[in-house]
């Protein structure tokens, strides 16, 4: 809205400060003349009139270009802070997937060890239970022969 406004008002500036270059140099130094200047928005009768307008006019272009320097300020702060809130996640977030990582890999270590422990287990109980099957035969053996 600012810079539509800024356009236009700074096109009105160059209209005026046209229209009054041009009376200022048709005046003459000794004699003051009333003169009647129309352009597309308002009728002007003396260049008194248009220069006030024409300082309004650029005064209203300066306060809006103002406006618009602290709106391209406060985007370029805001941008900032964005970016900076954006870089700070994404350290947090690569802290947090590094730590994964090193948990993953902890826990697969672990799930390796217990699964090895676990066949050394079978393998034990495998052995345990062979020797008891040898033990009850051979008890077997022995309670026939007793007989």
């Amino acid at each position: 809205i600012y810079e539509q406004r800024l356009g236009y008002i700074n096109k009105r500036f160059l209209i005026l400060q046209t229209l009054f270059n041009r009376q200022l140099l048709s005046l003459s130094s000794k004699h003051h003349t009333t003169i009647a200047i129309q352009t597309d928005d308002e009728q002007y009768i003396d260049l008194s009139l248009l220069e006030r307008e024409l300082k309004t006019v650029s005064t209203e272009r300066d306060l809006l270009a103002h406006k618009l320097d602290q709106e391209y300020e406060q985007s370029k702060l805001r941008l900032e802070q964005s970016e900076q809130k954006y870089k700070q996640d994404f350290v947090v977030s690569n802290e947090k997937l590094s730590m994964m990582q090193l948990i993953l890999e902890e826990n697969s270590n672990k799930i390796h060890s217990y699964e090895i422990i676990l066949n050394e287990k079978e393998k034990q109980l495998k052995d345990l239970t062979e020797k008891w099957v040898h033990e009850q035969q051979k008890q077997s053996e022995n309670i026939d022969s007793l007989k």
